[in-house]
């Protein structure tokens, strides 16, 4: 069970981590117009 709670950990950081480069992306954007 801790393995599986690690791993679910690292997914959701780094799944936080990607939408996080796309909103700031999205953002500069929407800054730019």
């Amino acid at each position: 069970m801790e393995y599986t709670e690690s791993v679910v950990r690292l997914g959701t950081r780094r799944d936080a981590n990607i939408l996080g480069e796309f909103h700031f992306l999205v953002s500069k954007d929407g800054r730019g117009e």
